[in-house]
C-alpha cells in the first residue's frame, strides 16, 4: 500500500527523466485514482498526438466497457483516438482484432485492477512477444501502478 502513496510530482520525475533514459522508448507509470493531466498529456504527446492510436486494455477490470468510455473520454480531450482491445476469451475473430489493434497503435495503456487477468492473457506468448515488439520500436505505453506486474513483459 505504500508504494500506492507516491505524489503527482514523483509520477512527472519518473516519466521524464525515465523517458529520457531509455532513448526511445517511453513507458509511463501512474497511480492509482486520478491521473495526473500533465503524465497523460505528455503519453498523448509521445504517442503521436492527433494523429496517435491508443489501445486501451481494460482486460484488468470488473468493469471493462466503463473503464473504457472514462479512458476514451479522457483522450477525447486531447484529440487522439482510442481503440478498445476486446475482452479474453479470444475467438478468432477477437484475436485477429487484436492483432491488428497491436500493430497500428502508437501508444498502449493497461487499465487498473486485477494484474492477474491481464497475466492470464500475455501468458499467450505469441500476443505477449508482439507487444515486447511493438515497445522496443516506440510505441508508447502508459500503466496504472496497480497492474505494473504486466510491464514484465518488455
Amino acid at each position: 500500500m505504500r508504494h500506492l502513496r507516491l505524489t503527482a510530482p514523483f509520477f512527472l520525475i519518473l516519466l521524464i527523466y525515465g523517458g529520457l533514459a531509455v532513448g526511445q522508448q517511453h513507458l509511463v507509470v501512474i497511480g492509482g485514482g486520478k491521473r495526473p493531466a500533465e503524465a497523460m498529456k505528455k503519453f498523448v504527446e509521445w504517442s503521436g498526438g492527433k494523429h496517435g492510436r491508443i489501445l486501451v486494455i481494460t482486460w484488468a477490470t470488473a468493469e471493462p466497457e466503463e473503464s473504457f468510455n472514462a479512458m476514451k473520454a479522457e483522450l477525447d480531450v486531447y484529440g487522439v483516438e482510442a481503440l478498445h482491445a476486446p475482452m479474453p476469451p479470444f475467438d478468432q475473430i477477437k484475436r485477429d482484432a487484436l492483432v491488428s489493434q497491436i500493430k497500428t497503435a502508437t501508444g498502449v495503456f493497461f487499465g487498473g485492477g486485477d494484474q492477474n487477468r491481464i497475466m492470464d492473457v500475455l501468458a499467450d506468448r505469441e500476443l505477449r512477444d508482439m507487444l515486447r515488439q511493438r515497445y522496443k520500436e516506440g510505441v508508447r505505453w502508459a500503466e496504472l501502478v496497480q497492474v505494473l506486474r504486466s510491464c514484465r513483459i518488455l
